[in-house]
Parts: C-alpha cells; sequence; structure tokens
C-alpha cells in the first residue's frame, strides 16, 4: 500500500524518498512507480530503511538531513506481523517495528518537519486496535477443546496496553501475535494523540480561545493517523505461520487427521471469502492520500480517520468531521492524557537504551 500512496504522491508533484528494508524489493517498486507516473512532476528513490533496528533508523534520519533540506509530510506506514521474537535492541519485534521505530524517526525528524511548515505527520493504523483489550480469537478447534478437556476456569482479557512493562512483553509459547500488533497500533494512535497536543502547546496555542466565526487556526505541524481498512495487499501472507505458533490444545487437536483435514477446507474456503471482500490498494492509499494533502486536515489533528467513517470528503458535515473515525475503547485510551504522557516516557526510554549485548559463547 506504501506503493500506491508513493504512486499518488509522485502523480501530484511531490519528491518522494521511500524508506525500504530489502533494496531488490525497493528497485522493482522504484521502477513500477516511474512506469506507472511517467510525465509527472514529481519523483521517486529510495533509503535504506530496517525499522527492526534503532540503529538503522538513526542512520536513515541522519542520511535524510544530510541529503534534503525539507520534509513537508512524514508518513509511517510500515508494520508486520512478525510478533513474539525480539530485535537486536531488545523489544518485542512487532512492538519496535509498528510502534517504536516510528516514534524515534519522528523525533529525529522533527526539526526539519518544523523548519517545513506547513507540515504533517501521518501515522497508519487499524481497525486491531479495537481488539487490543480483547482475548485472540480461539477458533472453533479451540473452543472445543475447552468444552471437552478444558479446565472451565475463566480467562482475564489481557490489558490493551501495560505501559510498565512494554520491555518485557510475553515472548514465549503463551505469545500471542495478533494482540501484540494490536497493541502496537493502540500504541500508534496514543502517539498520534499525544504528539499533536504537544505540537499544539508547543506554540502556544489555546483550544478554548478559537475564534468561533472565522473557524479553527491553520496549526504550522499536525499529526494525523488513517485506518485504510482491509487491503488486497500481501501483509498477511508476510505474517508469522501459524503452524509455529499454535498452541498445545490445537496441536493436539491437529494429530487426528479428520480435524486437519476439516481446518485446511474451512480455511481456505474462508480465505477466499475474506479476499473478495478487501479494498483495493488504490481505495487504501487514497485514505491516507487524503491524510497528507487534504487542506481541511491543516487546521486540525490528533484524530483518527477512515473512509469506514463515511465519505472524506462532501459529508454534509464540517470538511475535517469528515471520515472521523471513532470507537469507543480506543477514544477512551486515546483521551487519556496520562496514558499517553506515561507512554511517551516509557518510549524515550526505549529508543535511547543500550541494545543488550550478545552472550559469548563458551571457548572448547
Amino acid at each position: 500500500m506504501g506503493e500506491g500512496l508513493a504512486t499518488m504522491m509522485v502523480m501530484a508533484g511531490a519528491t518522494v524518498v521511500l524508506g525500504c528494508r530489502d533494496s531488490v524489493k525497493a528497485d522493482a517498486a522504484v521502477n513500477r512507480i516511474k512506469d506507472a507516473t511517467a510525465g509527472s512532476p514529481g519523483s521517486v528513490e529510495t533509503m535504506e530503511l530496517d525499522l527492526a533496528s534503532f540503529r538503522s533508523v538513526r542512520s536513515f534520519a541522519e542520511d535524510y538531513r544530510a541529503s534534503y533540506k525539507r520534509l513537508d509530510v512524514l508518513v509511517n506506514n510500515a508494520g508486520t506481523l512478525q510478533a513474539c521474537t525480539t530485535t537486536e535492541d531488545g523489544n518485542e519485534h512487532a512492538f519496535q517495528v509498528n510502534y517504536l521505530s516510528h516514534f524515534l524517526l519522528t523525533q529525529l525528524l522533527l526539526p526539519t518537519l518544523k523548519a517545513s511548515a506547513p507540515s504533517r505527520v501521518v501515522h497508519v493504523t487499524c481497525e486491531a486496535a479495537e481488539r487490543s483489550g480483547q482475548l485472540p480469537e480461539r477458533g472453533i478447534w479451540g473452543r472445543l477443546y475447552d468444552a471437552v478437556l478444558g479446565s472451565g476456569e475463566p480467562v482475564e482479557p489481557p490489558l490493551p496496553i501495560d505501559v510498565g512493562d512494554l520491555d518485557g512483553q510475553a515472548v514465549g509459547a503463551r505469545c500471542s501475535p495478533s494482540h501484540q500488533y494490536a497493541m502496537s497500533k493502540l500504541a500508534v494512535i496514543l502517539f498520534n494523540a499525544e504528539l499533536d497536543k504537544r505540537l499544539y502547546e508547543e506554540v502556544g496555542e489555546d483550544e478554548d480561545d478559537d475564534d468561533a466565526g472565522s473557524g479553527p487556526p491553520r496549526r504550522s505541524l499536525v499529526s494525523h493517523a488513517v485506518d485504510p481498512g482491509d487491503v488486497a495487499t500481501d501483509f498477511l501472507s508476510l505474517g508469522p505461520k501459524t503452524q509455529a505458533r499454535q498452541s498445545m490444545r490445537t496441536r493436539m487437536l491437529m494429530m487426528f487427521p479428520p480435524f486437519k483435514f476439516m481446518s485446511w477446507l474451512a480455511g481456505g474456503f474462508l480465505n477466499r471469502v475474506y479476499a473478495s471482500m478487501k479494498r483495493s490498494v488504490q481505495r487504501g492509499a487514497a485514505s491516507q492520500f487524503h491524510a497528507c494533502t487534504s487542506v481541511a486536515l491543516g487546521a486540525t489533528g490528533g484524530n483518527v480517520y477512515s473512509d469506514r467513517a463515511g465519505s472524506l470528503s462532501k459529508c454534509g458535515r464540517e470538511p475535517a468531521q469528515c471520515g472521523l473515525l471513532g470507537h469507543e475503547a480506543v477514544e477512551s485510551s486515546a483521551s487519556d492524557r496520562h496514558l499517553r504522557r506515561a507512554l511517551w516516557r516509557e518510549s524515550e526510554r526505549l529508543v535511547s537504551r543500550e541494545p543488550p549485548q550478545p552472550k559469548e559463547s563458551e571457548e572448547e
């Protein structure tokens, strides 16, 4: 989907810099974008960036500042479902790639963004954040096991986000990739809200003193989040291998051929149905493009937008209210200033600490 957004931005005349981990895939994407935008006033190039490494994030920011004097829009788009492993920096993989590295990159590039005002930061999140406080879906076989062999003890849902234990998240047999992913996306929404609030306070603006007759003032730097919905990309296929993360009870059931066959049959059917319901890459990228370029969104920030909540324009309300996404659990967390500040402080600690030293192998 990042390629789709980059194509739209180049067609609009922007100079686009893609931060990419795989240089071969990055070069192929650049060639496709150039072919699709031939004759357009914009341009595109790539720079190396691996979000699983804070060292790479710092190197990218340094190289960008050395090469470019402006940054009008920073889009924190990259994400992963690869979870329940530890990065070289000692953090859970999905939480670092989806949130912590975006947090660090934004901090490093904030001076350039401010010097390029009016500018904005756009974070990409998803509806998974709404499920961050729910139990992972157990599936039919897990529920059958609970009914027949389970202990009957109630299971408490995990906390939406435990700020006091971000660097000690469960990485082991009981780790849930779906929960780790959802928690990382909730952290993105909290970061978006807190970043925009701090940017607002920096310039000394008072939200209560807006002139109702002239509308809200145009901000020099704002932060937005956007949920593009379920898009037909290869994102899910790049996630964790289900077999490697199955619970013990599921593995026990899968030892019986009838269960294994029915699971394969039902899974294949449901995957086809789900794939047919996904949005096109162009539609998903259009939501991001709106957050990056809409003039109406230059006056306010800290919200989450999606065309799942209605038309992004000409919705019959104020332009900045079109596509405004709300969810009770997410809004409750995002409006908790204490939680947002605590997450910010802990994130600063995690991105600034020294990475763990590798264990030395014993000499023979």
